[in-house]
């Protein structure tokens, strides 16, 4: 929710926004004749007031209303970062994120251009119960523009989701310890420890002027059954099997010394640890297979066996952790509120088939490749996806 406040200026002005303690403070620089210098351009911080400004050496003067939005101030361990979903309908990997990232201590933060609609009203009752925060990730619309002639949103990179990184940096920048920017399919088991902030604080301690960890990605394969009616998080969990493929990792920062990110790392040359995978590495849902019926070990225990030539016998997840997240995942699955929409949920993954194709088609082959000079820029704008079944958030 944006509120109000209203300010008188000039026609010619500039805003920018700052915030001191947790406080949103517009700050205005005005500017007349089509020019600024440290002399026509006084520095107003607007407070808790809510006042109309008088600047008698203007003779022009509106009122102009800017939306704000107060940032979240109660104290998070950690917060994860969502890149913004778009036609997103893997509700077997978002319910195991969920209950997963609960149980080990963060917060979800969560950005959103299009889901299916039984997902959505899911997501408004976990948000409720403070699982997660849900936020809106709008498409660029040009108001004196047609799109037939000029979209914009062509050349919005991965759906501007460097931008919406550093947007949750910002959010949660004076009330978080650590905000992890990861994919939907990464799962974090923290292994040194029992929690996130404690295995983050850890290594803090060992590390005091590094300005974010990266975690290496590992890709996995799990199974999981397409209906909810008998959708199980332990059993997407428990069998959960190593490829030993690595991708490129993503980030753990300490907001207080990053004030903006892009997608895997700051472009600005900071203090990092690339955490070694014997220590703990991202758990990526890179291939699920969806079964209608039998296939799942009900009783397997999965292995921590990261593409380090190392063989573990550790436990990826401990029996009691597997337990817990089940009974979590139970007690919300028998809501009312979520219970009626489980029915409602996706069985085939039809928008996730052609948005990976499209992206294969329009980037990924070029990428691996190396032939870049072919490449276009990465994006659902760019993907033939019928929205008749997705709701705009």
């Amino acid at each position: 929710m944006y509120n109000e406040i209203l300010i008188r200026v000039v026609p010619e002005v500039v805003f920018r926004y700052s915030s001191i303690s947790g406080s949103s403070i517009p700050i205005i620089f005005f500017v007349h004749e089509g020019h600024i210098n440290s002399h026509d351009a006084p520095i107003v911080p607007q407070f808790s007031q809510q006042k109309l400004l008088f600047f008698p050496q203007y003779d022009t003067i509106i009122i102009v209303k800017i939306p704000f939005e107060v940032v979240p101030t109660t104290p998070q361990p950690v917060v994860m970062c969502i890149s913004p979903l778009f036609a997103a309908e893997n509700w077997q990997t978002l319910l195991v994120s969920l209950h997963v990232y609960k149980r080990f201590g963060a917060h979800m933060h969560l950005y959103i251009r299009s889901v299916v609609s039984p997902i959505l009203e899911i997501l408004r009752v976990y948000e409720q119960e403070k699982y997660v925060t849900l936020k809106p990730w709008n498409r660029i619309n040009l108001l004196n523009r047609d799109e037939r002639d000029f979209n914009p949103n062509l050349n919005v990179e991965f759906r501007s989701q460097a931008a919406a990184q550093t947007d949750c940096l910002l959010r949660y920048k004076e009330a978080a310890e650590f905000v992890a920017f990861i994919d939907l399919d990464d799962l974090l088991i923290p292994r040194a420890a029992e929690t996130y902030a404690a295995e983050f604080r850890y290594l803090e301690a060992e590390y005091p002027m590094v300005a974010y960890f990266t975690y290496s990605k590992q890709n996995t394969k799990t199974k999981a059954y397409r209906r909810a009616n008998v959708f199980s998080i332990e059993h997407v969990l428990r069998n959960v099997e190593f490829e030993h493929v690595v991708e490129t990792g993503k980030m753990i920062v300490r907001p207080a010394k990053l004030n903006n990110t892009w997608i895997h790392w700051p472009n600005k040359p900071m203090v990092k640890l690339a955490v070694d995978s014997e220590f703990n590495s991202i758990t990526h849902l890179k291939h699920m297979d969806m079964l209608d019926g039998m296939g799942v070990d009900h009783e397997r225990i999965p292995i921590y066996s990261p593409s380090n030539g190392i063989f573990y016998d550790n436990p990826l997840i401990s029996e009691k952790n597997l337990k817990m997240i089940e009974k979590d995942f139970n007690r919300m699955s028998w809501k009312s509120s979520i219970r009626r929409h489980l029915r409602n949920l996706p069985v085939n993954m039809t928008y996730t088939k052609l948005i990976t194709e499209c992206y294969r088609n329009s980037y990924y082959s070029f990428h691996e490749a190396s032939a870049n000079h072919n490449m276009l820029c990465p994006g659902p704008e760019r993907c033939d996806v019928s929205l008749i079944f997705l709701i705009g958030y």
